[in-house]
Protein backbone atom coordinates (compact mmCIF):
# COMPACT_ATOMS: atom_id res chain seq x y z
CA UNK A 1 0.00 0.00 0.00
CA UNK A 2 3.27 1.89 0.93
CA UNK A 3 4.41 1.67 -2.53
CA UNK A 4 1.39 2.68 -4.39
CA UNK A 5 0.96 5.79 -2.60
CA UNK A 6 4.36 6.40 -3.50
CA UNK A 7 4.11 5.36 -7.55
CA UNK A 8 1.15 4.78 -7.66
CA UNK A 9 -0.05 8.39 -9.90
CA UNK A 10 3.47 7.83 -11.55
CA UNK A 11 3.08 4.43 -12.60
CA UNK A 12 -0.36 5.79 -14.03
CA UNK A 13 0.60 8.40 -15.96
CA UNK A 14 4.11 6.21 -17.40
CA UNK A 15 1.07 3.40 -18.37
CA UNK A 16 -1.28 5.82 -19.89
CA UNK A 17 1.64 7.75 -22.13
CA UNK A 18 2.70 4.73 -23.14
CA UNK A 19 -0.75 3.55 -24.24
CA UNK A 20 -1.61 6.44 -26.13
CA UNK A 21 1.51 6.64 -27.80
CA UNK A 22 1.44 2.73 -28.90
CA UNK A 23 -2.52 3.76 -29.94
CA UNK A 24 -0.70 7.12 -31.75
CA UNK A 25 1.93 4.49 -33.92
CA UNK A 26 -0.96 1.78 -34.54
CA UNK A 27 -3.94 4.07 -35.39
CA UNK A 28 -4.33 5.12 -39.04
CA UNK A 29 -3.60 8.38 -39.80
CA UNK A 30 -6.43 10.67 -40.51
CA UNK A 31 -6.77 12.78 -43.49
CA UNK A 32 -10.34 14.12 -43.27
CA UNK A 33 -12.11 14.68 -39.78
CA UNK A 34 -15.97 14.03 -41.19
CA UNK A 35 -16.61 15.36 -37.74
CA UNK A 36 -15.31 18.84 -37.78
CA UNK A 37 -15.57 18.56 -42.13
CA UNK A 38 -11.82 19.45 -42.35
CA UNK A 39 -8.73 17.87 -43.57
CA UNK A 40 -6.36 17.03 -40.41
CA UNK A 41 -2.98 18.16 -40.61
CA UNK A 42 -0.11 15.19 -41.75
CA UNK A 43 2.91 14.41 -40.75
CA UNK A 44 5.31 17.01 -41.87
CA UNK A 45 7.98 16.15 -43.60
CA UNK A 46 11.41 16.62 -41.91
CA UNK A 47 14.36 19.22 -43.29
CA UNK A 48 17.08 20.95 -41.39
CA UNK A 49 15.70 24.60 -42.17
CA UNK A 50 12.06 24.06 -41.56
CA UNK A 51 13.73 22.67 -38.24
CA UNK A 52 15.75 26.00 -37.54
CA UNK A 53 12.86 28.29 -39.11
CA UNK A 54 10.59 26.48 -36.70
CA UNK A 55 7.66 25.83 -39.40
CA UNK A 56 9.04 21.91 -38.24
CA UNK A 57 8.01 22.39 -34.85
CA UNK A 58 4.54 24.65 -35.52
CA UNK A 59 3.40 21.91 -37.71
CA UNK A 60 4.22 18.42 -35.49
CA UNK A 61 1.98 20.21 -32.94
CA UNK A 62 -0.45 20.79 -35.23
CA UNK A 63 -0.50 17.08 -36.41
CA UNK A 64 -0.13 15.59 -33.15
CA UNK A 65 -3.49 17.84 -32.01
CA UNK A 66 -5.06 16.47 -35.09
CA UNK A 67 -4.02 13.06 -34.67
CA UNK A 68 -4.42 12.38 -31.23
CA UNK A 69 -5.86 9.29 -30.05
CA UNK A 70 -9.67 9.73 -28.99
CA UNK A 71 -8.99 12.78 -30.01
CA UNK A 72 -12.65 13.79 -29.72
CA UNK A 73 -13.39 12.16 -26.32
CA UNK A 74 -10.80 14.80 -24.88
CA UNK A 75 -12.25 17.55 -26.84
CA UNK A 76 -15.24 16.78 -25.33
CA UNK A 77 -13.84 16.09 -21.41
CA UNK A 78 -11.55 19.57 -22.03
CA UNK A 79 -14.59 21.57 -23.08
CA UNK A 80 -16.27 20.36 -19.71
CA UNK A 81 -14.26 21.26 -17.41
CA UNK A 82 -13.75 24.51 -19.06
CA UNK A 83 -17.35 25.18 -18.47
CA UNK A 84 -17.09 24.13 -15.17
CA UNK A 85 -14.53 26.72 -14.67
CA UNK A 86 -16.76 29.43 -15.91
CA UNK A 87 -15.65 29.59 -19.12
CA UNK A 88 -18.63 31.47 -21.81
CA UNK A 89 -16.23 30.55 -25.10
CA UNK A 90 -14.14 27.48 -25.57
CA UNK A 91 -11.98 26.79 -28.57
CA UNK A 92 -13.36 29.61 -30.58
CA UNK A 93 -16.56 28.82 -29.66
CA UNK A 94 -19.33 30.84 -27.47
CA UNK A 95 -22.05 29.12 -25.69
CA UNK A 96 -24.50 31.71 -26.38
CA UNK A 97 -28.68 31.75 -25.36
CA UNK A 98 -31.06 29.36 -26.39
CA UNK A 99 -28.72 26.72 -27.68
CA UNK A 100 -26.58 28.40 -30.08
CA UNK A 101 -22.94 27.67 -30.28
CA UNK A 102 -21.50 30.85 -32.18
CA UNK A 103 -18.19 30.91 -33.25
CA UNK A 104 -15.86 33.35 -31.99
CA UNK A 105 -13.72 35.61 -34.44
CA UNK A 106 -10.98 38.08 -33.35
CA UNK A 107 -9.19 40.28 -35.35
CA UNK A 108 -5.99 39.13 -35.70
CA UNK A 109 -8.22 35.78 -36.96
CA UNK A 110 -9.62 37.93 -39.47
CA UNK A 111 -7.34 40.64 -40.73
CA UNK A 112 -4.45 38.71 -42.11
CA UNK A 113 -2.29 39.07 -45.06
CA UNK A 114 -4.00 36.06 -46.76
CA UNK A 115 -7.32 37.92 -46.37
CA UNK A 116 -5.79 41.30 -47.64
CA UNK A 117 -4.68 39.48 -51.13
CA UNK A 118 -8.09 37.53 -51.12
CA UNK A 119 -10.08 41.20 -51.32
CA UNK A 120 -7.18 42.42 -53.74
CA UNK A 121 -8.43 39.32 -55.76
CA UNK A 122 -12.20 39.85 -55.31
CA UNK A 123 -11.99 43.35 -56.21
CA UNK A 124 -9.92 42.81 -59.29
CA UNK A 125 -12.70 40.06 -60.15
CA UNK A 126 -15.48 42.57 -59.85
CA UNK A 127 -13.76 44.62 -61.66
CA UNK A 128 -13.29 43.01 -64.75
CA UNK A 129 -16.93 41.25 -64.73
CA UNK A 130 -18.55 44.53 -64.47
CA UNK A 131 -16.04 46.16 -67.59
CA UNK A 132 -17.27 42.79 -69.63
CA UNK A 133 -21.12 42.03 -68.64
CA UNK A 134 -21.98 45.98 -67.11
CA UNK A 135 -21.74 46.68 -63.33
CA UNK A 136 -25.71 46.31 -63.28
CA UNK A 137 -24.97 42.69 -63.59
CA UNK A 138 -22.62 42.12 -61.17
CA UNK A 139 -23.18 41.49 -57.26
CA UNK A 140 -20.45 40.30 -54.10
CA UNK A 141 -22.41 39.34 -50.80
CA UNK A 142 -20.30 38.81 -47.91
CA UNK A 143 -22.30 36.78 -45.54
CA UNK A 144 -21.79 37.64 -41.86
CA UNK A 145 -21.64 35.00 -39.21
CA UNK A 146 -23.90 34.58 -36.74
CA UNK A 147 -21.65 35.98 -33.74
CA UNK A 148 -21.73 39.25 -35.65
CA UNK A 149 -25.62 39.08 -36.58
CA UNK A 150 -27.26 37.20 -33.65
CA UNK A 151 -25.47 39.59 -31.11
CA UNK A 152 -28.15 39.09 -28.19
CA UNK A 153 -27.56 35.08 -27.93
CA UNK A 154 -23.93 35.90 -27.08
CA UNK A 155 -23.20 35.86 -23.43
CA UNK A 156 -22.53 38.69 -21.20
CA UNK A 157 -19.13 40.65 -21.77
CA UNK A 158 -18.41 38.86 -25.42
CA UNK A 159 -16.81 41.47 -27.79
CA UNK A 160 -17.47 39.94 -31.24
CA UNK A 161 -15.64 41.42 -34.21
CA UNK A 162 -16.96 44.06 -36.60
CA UNK A 163 -17.46 41.94 -39.60
CA UNK A 164 -18.88 44.50 -41.35
CA UNK A 165 -15.22 45.86 -41.80
CA UNK A 166 -14.57 43.10 -44.65
CA UNK A 167 -17.08 44.54 -46.22
CA UNK A 168 -15.97 48.26 -45.85
CA UNK A 169 -12.64 46.71 -47.05
CA UNK A 170 -13.64 45.60 -50.14
CA UNK A 171 -15.85 48.68 -50.90
CA UNK A 172 -12.79 50.72 -50.29
CA UNK A 173 -10.95 48.87 -53.23
CA UNK A 174 -13.95 49.35 -55.57
CA UNK A 175 -14.44 53.22 -55.01
CA UNK A 176 -13.07 55.68 -57.19
CA UNK A 177 -9.77 57.04 -56.00
CA UNK A 178 -8.46 54.25 -53.96
CA UNK A 179 -4.90 53.22 -53.80
CA UNK A 180 -5.88 49.70 -55.14
CA UNK A 181 -5.02 49.57 -59.15
CA UNK A 182 -8.20 47.62 -59.93
CA UNK A 183 -10.75 50.54 -59.31
CA UNK A 184 -11.32 51.16 -63.12
CA UNK A 185 -13.22 48.81 -65.48
CA UNK A 186 -13.41 49.40 -68.93
CA UNK A 187 -16.30 49.27 -71.50
CA UNK A 188 -14.94 47.15 -74.69
CA UNK A 189 -17.42 49.00 -76.91
CA UNK A 190 -17.16 52.50 -76.21
CA UNK A 191 -13.30 52.30 -74.79
CA UNK A 192 -13.77 54.34 -72.15
CA UNK A 193 -13.27 53.98 -68.99
CA UNK A 194 -15.68 54.21 -65.68
CA UNK A 195 -15.94 54.47 -61.70
CA UNK A 196 -17.43 51.32 -60.44
CA UNK A 197 -20.09 52.35 -57.44
CA UNK A 198 -18.93 50.60 -54.60
CA UNK A 199 -22.73 50.15 -53.23
CA UNK A 200 -24.37 48.74 -55.52
CA UNK A 201 -21.16 45.94 -56.25
CA UNK A 202 -21.64 45.00 -52.88
CA UNK A 203 -25.11 43.64 -51.32
CA UNK A 204 -25.78 45.07 -47.91
CA UNK A 205 -26.66 41.68 -46.94
CA UNK A 206 -25.78 42.22 -42.92
CA UNK A 207 -28.96 44.88 -42.85
CA UNK A 208 -31.31 42.27 -44.38
CA UNK A 209 -30.54 39.86 -41.54
CA UNK A 210 -30.34 42.64 -38.53
CA UNK A 211 -33.99 42.76 -39.76
CA UNK A 212 -35.18 39.03 -39.22
CA UNK A 213 -32.30 38.43 -36.71
CA UNK A 214 -35.32 37.11 -34.04
CA UNK A 215 -36.04 34.21 -36.87
CA UNK A 216 -34.02 31.01 -37.57
CA UNK A 217 -32.33 32.21 -39.80
CA UNK A 218 -28.70 30.86 -39.01
CA UNK A 219 -28.44 27.19 -37.39
CA UNK A 220 -27.46 26.59 -33.63
CA UNK A 221 -24.89 24.32 -33.89
CA UNK A 222 -23.99 25.09 -37.37
CA UNK A 223 -22.09 28.17 -38.86
CA UNK A 224 -24.36 28.44 -42.00
CA UNK A 225 -27.10 30.35 -42.52
CA UNK A 226 -30.47 28.52 -42.54
CA UNK A 227 -32.49 28.43 -45.86
CA UNK A 228 -34.68 31.16 -44.29
CA UNK A 229 -31.59 33.14 -43.41
CA UNK A 230 -30.66 32.34 -47.40
CA UNK A 231 -34.03 33.71 -48.50
CA UNK A 232 -33.32 36.65 -46.87
CA UNK A 233 -30.03 37.04 -48.57
CA UNK A 234 -32.01 36.33 -51.85
CA UNK A 235 -33.91 39.38 -51.01
CA UNK A 236 -31.42 41.80 -50.48
CA UNK A 237 -29.44 40.68 -53.57
CA UNK A 238 -33.35 40.87 -55.65
CA UNK A 239 -33.52 44.54 -54.17
CA UNK A 240 -29.80 45.16 -55.49
CA UNK A 241 -31.28 43.94 -58.88
CA UNK A 242 -33.78 46.03 -59.33
CA UNK A 243 -36.55 43.12 -59.19
CA UNK A 244 -39.06 42.13 -56.70
CA UNK A 245 -38.09 38.84 -55.27
CA UNK A 246 -40.34 35.60 -54.88
CA UNK A 247 -42.34 35.67 -51.78
CA UNK A 248 -42.12 33.08 -49.17
CA UNK A 249 -45.56 32.06 -49.67
CA UNK A 250 -44.05 30.53 -53.35
CA UNK A 251 -42.08 27.98 -51.92
CA UNK A 252 -43.42 24.69 -50.30
CA UNK A 253 -41.14 24.18 -47.22
CA UNK A 254 -40.24 20.14 -46.49
CA UNK A 255 -38.37 19.26 -43.97
CA UNK A 256 -35.24 16.35 -44.72
CA UNK A 257 -33.90 16.25 -41.28
CA UNK A 258 -34.12 16.71 -37.81
CA UNK A 259 -30.50 15.66 -36.51
CA UNK A 260 -28.22 18.08 -38.32
CA UNK A 261 -25.08 18.60 -35.79
CA UNK A 262 -22.91 21.04 -37.42
CA UNK A 263 -19.47 21.40 -37.42
CA UNK A 264 -19.42 23.70 -34.63
CA UNK A 265 -20.64 21.57 -32.31
CA UNK A 266 -17.44 18.96 -33.40
CA UNK A 267 -15.41 21.56 -32.09
CA UNK A 268 -16.51 21.70 -28.52
CA UNK A 269 -18.08 17.57 -28.56
CA UNK A 270 -20.53 18.59 -26.37
CA UNK A 271 -24.00 17.15 -26.85
CA UNK A 272 -26.66 19.87 -28.19
CA UNK A 273 -29.84 19.50 -29.80
CA UNK A 274 -30.01 18.81 -33.82
CA UNK A 275 -31.29 21.27 -36.03
CA UNK A 276 -33.70 21.12 -39.11
CA UNK A 277 -32.77 21.48 -42.14
CA UNK A 278 -35.17 22.64 -44.80
CA UNK A 279 -36.22 21.96 -49.02
CA UNK A 280 -37.98 25.21 -50.17
CA UNK A 281 -39.58 24.30 -53.52
CA UNK A 282 -41.40 26.77 -55.75
CA UNK A 283 -45.22 26.01 -56.15
CA UNK A 284 -45.23 26.65 -59.09
CA UNK A 285 -43.19 23.72 -60.11
CA UNK A 286 -39.78 26.54 -61.63
CA UNK A 287 -37.06 23.93 -61.79
CA UNK A 288 -33.69 24.36 -61.68
CA UNK A 289 -29.94 22.06 -62.62
CA UNK A 290 -26.98 23.00 -61.12
CA UNK A 291 -23.73 22.85 -63.23
CA UNK A 292 -20.29 22.02 -60.90
CA UNK A 293 -16.78 22.90 -61.68
CA UNK A 294 -17.80 23.15 -65.51
CA UNK A 295 -18.79 19.78 -65.51
CA UNK A 296 -21.07 19.16 -69.25
CA UNK A 297 -23.19 17.06 -67.16
CA UNK A 298 -25.83 18.93 -64.87
CA UNK A 299 -26.42 17.60 -60.88
CA UNK A 300 -29.56 18.33 -59.05
CA UNK A 301 -29.55 21.30 -56.43
CA UNK A 302 -29.54 18.82 -53.56
CA UNK A 303 -27.41 15.79 -52.61
CA UNK A 304 -29.85 13.23 -51.26
CA UNK A 305 -27.13 11.11 -50.31
CA UNK A 306 -25.63 13.49 -47.91
CA UNK A 307 -28.38 13.24 -45.23
CA UNK A 308 -26.86 9.57 -44.17
CA UNK A 309 -23.48 11.34 -43.44
CA UNK A 310 -22.34 13.06 -40.89
CA UNK A 311 -21.68 16.40 -43.36
CA UNK A 312 -25.45 16.69 -44.31
CA UNK A 313 -25.00 20.41 -45.38
CA UNK A 314 -24.14 18.66 -48.35
CA UNK A 315 -27.22 18.08 -48.90
CA UNK A 316 -27.29 21.97 -50.56
CA UNK A 317 -25.58 22.08 -54.08
CA UNK A 318 -23.21 19.21 -52.80
CA UNK A 319 -21.14 20.85 -50.51
CA UNK A 320 -18.07 23.69 -51.79
CA UNK A 321 -17.13 24.11 -55.33
CA UNK A 322 -14.58 26.32 -56.89
CA UNK A 323 -17.31 27.36 -59.68
CA UNK A 324 -21.38 26.14 -59.44
CA UNK A 325 -23.76 27.40 -62.30
CA UNK A 326 -27.39 27.27 -61.77
CA UNK A 327 -29.81 27.24 -64.51
CA UNK A 328 -33.48 27.13 -64.99
CA UNK A 329 -34.81 24.63 -66.90
CA UNK A 330 -38.63 24.57 -66.74
CA UNK A 331 -40.30 28.34 -66.15
CA UNK A 332 -43.27 28.66 -63.27
CA UNK A 333 -46.49 27.98 -65.10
Amino acid sequence: MKIWRRYGTTALFLGLTICLTAAGFLLTEKGFSEMENRYLQKKPEFSWKALFDGSFGEAYEDYLGDQFPFRQSFVAARTGAERLLGREDVNGVYFGKDGYLLEKFDREDIETEQMEKNLDALAGFLTRQAGRLGADRVRAMLVPSASWILKEKLPFAAAPYDQGTVVRMLEKRLTAGSSFSGTEAYDGDAGTAFNLPADAMVVDVEQSLREHRLEEIYYRTDHHWTVLGAYYGYCAWAESMGFVPREKEEFAVETVSRNFLGTVQAKVGVGAEPDRMERWVPVDGTEWEAYYDRAEEPAGLYAESALESRDKYRFYLDGNHGLTEIRRVKAGG
